[in-house]
């Protein structure tokens, strides 16, 4: 298993670019009328056929998969078991309140 501190370290990253680079996963984001403040991207996954698949997490709506093609984007409302095994990084969860400081 993998150290905490990585995916936390990879939450950050990810955050970071949807808040500062990758417009058209903002854009995911903002049409769900998530919170930017208040939202983290814990994963992200793009296929050699342009298909992008990630994991935010708001802390008002709870873990929101999006699975994005080009002609479509997906959104649905997710748990952790779910999702655990896909996304590993929701571990970090347990620790989110704490993130500035990571």
């Amino acid at each position: 298993m993998l150290d905490i501190n990585l995916y936390k370290q990879e939450v950050k990253e990810l955050t970071n670019l949807l808040l500062t680079e990758w417009q058209d996963i903002r854009n995911i984001a903002l049409d769900e009328d998530l919170n930017l403040d208040t939202t983290f991207l814990l994963g992200f996954v793009e296929t050699e056929e342009d298909e992008e698949f990630g994991l935010f997490y708001n802390k008002q709506k709870g873990l929101l998969k999006f699975e994005k093609t080009i002609n479509s984007v997906k959104v649905t409302l997710t748990t952790i078991k779910e999702i655990e095994n896909d996304f590993p990084q929701v571990i970090v969860l347990t620790d989110i309140d704490n993130y500035n400081n990571w």
